[in-house]
Protein backbone atom coordinates (compact mmCIF):
# COMPACT_ATOMS: atom_id res chain seq x y z
CA UNK A 1 0.00 0.00 0.00
CA UNK A 2 1.35 3.43 -0.84
CA UNK A 3 2.14 6.12 1.70
CA UNK A 4 -0.75 8.44 0.80
CA UNK A 5 -3.27 5.62 1.18
CA UNK A 6 -1.80 4.78 4.60
CA UNK A 7 -2.05 8.42 5.67
CA UNK A 8 -5.70 8.56 4.60
CA UNK A 9 -6.42 5.40 6.61
CA UNK A 10 -4.59 6.87 9.60
CA UNK A 11 -6.80 9.93 9.44
CA UNK A 12 -9.80 7.62 9.72
CA UNK A 13 -8.26 6.05 12.84
CA UNK A 14 -7.00 2.79 11.30
CA UNK A 15 -4.53 1.37 13.86
CA UNK A 16 -3.02 -1.04 11.39
CA UNK A 17 -2.20 1.86 9.04
CA UNK A 18 -0.47 3.68 11.90
CA UNK A 19 1.50 0.53 12.70
CA UNK A 20 2.53 0.22 9.06
CA UNK A 21 3.71 3.85 8.86
CA UNK A 22 5.68 3.38 12.06
CA UNK A 23 7.23 0.20 10.70
CA UNK A 24 8.16 1.94 7.45
CA UNK A 25 9.74 4.96 9.12
CA UNK A 26 11.07 3.64 12.44
CA UNK A 27 14.65 3.04 11.27
CA UNK A 28 14.72 6.36 9.42
CA UNK A 29 13.62 8.40 12.45
CA UNK A 30 15.64 6.35 14.93
CA UNK A 31 18.77 6.62 12.77
CA UNK A 32 18.41 10.40 12.52
CA UNK A 33 17.97 10.73 16.28
CA UNK A 34 20.86 8.39 17.12
CA UNK A 35 23.14 10.39 14.85
CA UNK A 36 21.90 13.61 16.49
CA UNK A 37 21.96 12.51 20.14
CA UNK A 38 24.62 9.74 20.13
CA UNK A 39 22.65 8.25 23.05
CA UNK A 40 20.74 5.01 22.47
CA UNK A 41 18.40 5.37 25.44
CA UNK A 42 17.53 8.96 24.59
CA UNK A 43 17.06 7.94 20.96
CA UNK A 44 14.52 5.29 21.95
CA UNK A 45 12.59 7.79 24.08
CA UNK A 46 12.61 10.50 21.41
CA UNK A 47 11.65 8.04 18.67
CA UNK A 48 8.65 6.96 20.70
CA UNK A 49 7.72 10.58 21.39
CA UNK A 50 8.04 11.38 17.67
CA UNK A 51 5.62 8.65 16.68
CA UNK A 52 3.16 9.60 19.40
CA UNK A 53 3.16 13.14 18.03
CA UNK A 54 2.74 11.76 14.53
CA UNK A 55 -0.36 9.88 15.65
CA UNK A 56 -1.79 12.94 17.40
CA UNK A 57 -1.05 15.32 14.53
CA UNK A 58 -1.52 13.25 11.35
CA UNK A 59 -4.39 15.56 10.40
CA UNK A 60 -1.92 18.45 10.09
CA UNK A 61 0.17 16.71 7.43
CA UNK A 62 -0.76 17.74 3.90
CA UNK A 63 -0.10 14.80 1.54
CA UNK A 64 -0.54 17.14 -1.42
CA UNK A 65 1.88 19.71 -0.03
CA UNK A 66 5.51 20.34 -0.83
CA UNK A 67 6.99 18.42 2.13
CA UNK A 68 7.42 14.67 2.00
CA UNK A 69 6.06 12.61 4.88
CA UNK A 70 9.58 11.60 5.94
CA UNK A 71 10.61 15.25 6.08
CA UNK A 72 7.59 16.03 8.24
CA UNK A 73 8.52 13.20 10.63
CA UNK A 74 12.15 14.34 10.86
CA UNK A 75 10.93 17.84 11.71
CA UNK A 76 8.87 16.36 14.55
CA UNK A 77 11.88 14.32 15.72
CA UNK A 78 14.15 17.39 15.61
CA UNK A 79 11.60 19.40 17.62
CA UNK A 80 11.31 16.59 20.17
CA UNK A 81 15.10 16.71 20.61
CA UNK A 82 15.09 20.51 20.96
CA UNK A 83 12.29 20.24 23.54
CA UNK A 84 14.38 17.66 25.44
CA UNK A 85 17.36 20.01 25.47
CA UNK A 86 15.22 22.89 26.72
CA UNK A 87 13.51 20.77 29.40
CA UNK A 88 16.90 19.70 30.69
CA UNK A 89 18.51 23.11 30.24
CA UNK A 90 21.17 21.72 27.94
CA UNK A 91 22.78 24.35 25.76
CA UNK A 92 24.85 23.47 22.77
CA UNK A 93 27.89 25.58 22.07
CA UNK A 94 28.02 27.29 18.74
CA UNK A 95 30.81 25.43 16.95
CA UNK A 96 31.53 28.50 14.82
CA UNK A 97 32.79 30.44 17.87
Amino acid sequence: MNEKALIKKCRRGDRQAFNELIRLYYDYVSGFLLKTTTDETLTEDLTQETFLKMIRNIEKFDPGGSAAFGTWLITIAKNCYIDHLRRNRIYLENIDD
